[in-house]
């Protein structure tokens, strides 16, 4: 069983830049399954 990658992306008043931070976590390229979590406090 392979291992699962968290990415964690707190966003608070990152409005402008939510967009651009996603792809940018989408578009990295990993051996391991991956989950990202967004939190808005």
């Amino acid at each position: 069983m392979q291992p699962i990658v968290s990415i964690l992306m707190p966003t608070y008043n990152h409005e402008k830049y939510i967009s651009q931070a996603i792809e940018s976590a989408l578009s990295q390229k990993t051996q391991y399954d991956w989950e990202l979590l967004i939190n808005d406090d």
